[in-house]
């Protein structure tokens, strides 16, 4: 395998493995002595040499599909601004790098979603940075978390989207 395959490999069996986002009460989802580092909406979450915005939640978000309708009750759509701040190539897929949980624990898959932005899929080089949408099915009046976990953290990054 190539280097930014393997990276990318290594970045999906990580997600695989260690999980993401808090339990109830706020217990955190991993059993060392690390916790998540978390933040907001609209605020900057960093750790090792990634840094995290979720710049906005549309929920419910309309698809340009008139057909399409959401199983769960509505979609919700977080736009996101990733960047990586280290010396390495960072993978990011927005399926296997970012997760989005309810407050039961409950995950869901991303979901595509016509008139939705462009997920934030590539490498990051040194430096680079990108912006992208990530769409999910979701049931109404639920409080949700986006995770973001890499090789290059050892615990995730949670950003608390609020409810909708």
């Amino acid at each position: 395998m190539k280097g930014g395959g393997f990276l990318f490999l290594a970045g999906f069996l990580l997600v695989v493995l260690s999980g993401c986002g808090t339990g109830p009460e706020g217990s955190s989802a991993s059993t060392g002595p690390a916790t998540a580092t978390t933040a907001s909406l609209g605020k900057v979450v960093t750790a090792a040499d990634v840094q995290l915005t979720v710049t906005n939640v549309e929920a419910p978000f309309s698809s340009n599909d008139q057909f399409l309708k959401p199983k769960n009750g509505q979609f919700l759509v977080a736009s996101v601004h990733l960047k990586n701040i280290g010396d390495r190539d960072l993978p990011a897929g927005s399926v296997l790098t970012f997760q989005l949980r309810d407050s039961d624990g409950t995950a869901y898959n991303e979901a595509t979603v016509p008139g939705a932005p462009k997920p934030p899929d590539r490498v990051l080089p040194s430096g680079g940075q990108i912006d992208g949408g990530l769409a999910y099915d979701v049931p109404v009046g639920k409080r949700f978390e986006l995770c973001f976990t890499s090789v290059k953290l050892t615990t995730p990054l949670i950003v608390d989207l609020g409810t909708y």
